[in-house]
């Protein structure tokens, strides 16, 4: 008996092979975007706290400098609440 596989072997054992390392390289993949996500989502939540700062800075300069007001964010009329 040969020590050598058949080529439907080598062929089979390859395409197994095959299948193994390109699901690992997707795992791989995929752990990388997980990871370039999370920082994503840590970035954003830091830039949508910011944001809202400002956001209550303006409203407070618009509010002691008007009072209790409604702004029309298309024309920039106040509106004074009673």
């Amino acid at each position: 008996m040969e020590n050598k596989l058949t080529q439907e072997e080598l062929e089979r054992f390859n395409s197994i092979r095959n299948r193994f390392f390109d699901l690992k390289s997707e795992i791989a993949d995929i752990a990388v975007n997980q990871d370039q996500l999370e920082r994503r989502r840590i970035q954003t939540l830091e830039n949508y706290s910011f944001a809202h700062n400002e956001l209550m800075n303006e409203q407070k300069i618009i509010f002691d400098k008007f009072g209790k007001c409604r702004v029309d964010y298309s024309t920039g009329e106040i509106h004074i609440n009673s």
